[in-house]
């Protein structure tokens, strides 16, 4: 999650912060802090979701 949210902060970073009560979600650095603070369970086990990723690259660019 982290590196998800790092490449959304790269490419929509322009915002104002002082804002932020005015987003519907959390800004993103406190987004990536709390994932990396999130201990993880020693239970999981990641699963394989089997998405076509150029499929769905192909069907977002027909939408732009």
């Amino acid at each position: 999650m982290p590196t998800f949210f790092r490449k959304i902060k790269t490419e929509y970073s322009g915002y104002d912060e002082e804002l932020e009560f005015l987003m519907s979600h959390p800004n993103l650095n406190k987004r990536i802090k709390d994932t990396l603070l999130r201990p993880i369970e020693s239970t999981f086990t990641p699963v394989e979701i089997g998405i076509n990723w150029a499929s769905v690259r192909s069907e977002l660019a027909t939408l732009e």
